[in-house]
């Protein structure tokens, strides 16, 4: 096994507990992962714009989940595994999350590290 949750509550539910109340017009949401002393945490942002072209859109928030102190927090292996783990989770919560839509139904999802990369996990527009 490469990775576990830290907490009893699982991806699905996080974001269940985030985006049923969600209510900002959001372009796009990006997840970001980063380290922590303990493993890794991931947060959602909704961000007011949406550049396929410069991942700088993920730094024009108009939500950030960490100014809940709600972050979701994992331990994995490496890095490597810790962002296929997100990645794995977003693009199965797309699938089957009782809110889905509300991620949907915006320009890109992505995810990434905080100091990297993104990766689009869904792109409608741009």
């Amino acid at each position: 096994m490469f990775w576990k949750w830290k907490k009893a509550i699982t991806f699905e539910k996080w974001l269940d507990n985030i985006l049923k109340n969600f209510n900002l017009e959001a372009v796009a949401f990006n997840f970001n992962i980063y380290e922590n002393e303990n493993g890794y945490s991931t947060e959602l942002v909704a961000t007011s714009s949406f550049d396929k072209d410069n991942d700088d859109w993920a730094c024009d928030e108009i939500y950030a989940s960490r100014n809940d102190n709600n972050e979701f927090k994992f331990t994995a292996d490496n890095w490597e595994n810790a962002l296929a783990l997100v990645q794995n989770n977003i693009s199965n919560y797309l699938d089957n999350g009782n809110y889905s839509a509300k991620l949907k139904n915006v320009n890109a999802v992505a995810c990434g590290f905080t100091d990297g990369d993104l990766t689009l996990i869904l792109k409608n527009k741009n």
